[in-house]
């Protein structure tokens, strides 16, 4: 029987198991040098030192898939993961999406509130937000405008799938 419940499972089913697994730096991982730019392959280094995305993005799934708080809104307006735990420390705190395809959403972080990703570049070399709660790793991180477009050219082209 086709129903709309088993139809929605089934459609949910076959995008979990979609996986870009066929990016530039998936190429380049796996032994083919050229497969980045020479900038792509600057901008990778900042994402893994100074940009500091891999605490929260690490390499491979580009998730560490926890739960994280960018000090974005109050919590009484953005309760995030608190809203469905009741915990406490879970206030204010949102699933850290995976980085691969990035480049294709047209909009960025739990709000919506960026529609590029240089604002989102922005917002964390600016150190996230200013309201608590907020992960004591999000520290403003003094990326100059060179570094910036490596690690923009980066997310954007070495991380969506052929």
């Amino acid at each position: 029987n086709v129903t709309l419940p088993r139809l929605a499972m089934a459609l949910a089913s076959y995008q979990r198991s979609l996986a870009p697994t066929q990016t530039p730096w998936d190429q380049f991982v796996a032994g083919q040098t050229s497969a980045l730019t020479a900038q792509q392959q600057l901008g990778l280094q900042i994402y893994q030192s100074d940009a500091r995305c891999d605490l929260c993005h690490p390499l491979g799934l580009f998730t560490d898939r926890s739960y994280r708080a960018l000090g974005l809104l109050p919590v009484a307006n953005d309760p995030g993961r608190g809203a469905v735990t009741g915990v406490a420390e879970d206030l204010g705190r949102f699933k850290v999406p995976s980085l691969r395809n990035v480049a294709l959403k047209s909009t960025f972080l739990h709000t919506g509130r960026f529609t590029t990703l240089q604002q989102v570049v922005n917002f964390y070399n600016n150190g996230a937000g200013t309201q608590a709660p907020k992960d004591s790793e999000l520290q403003p991180l003094g990326l100059d405008q060179a570094e910036i477009t490596a690690l923009l050219d980066f997310l954007q082209n070495g991380l969506v799938d052929a």
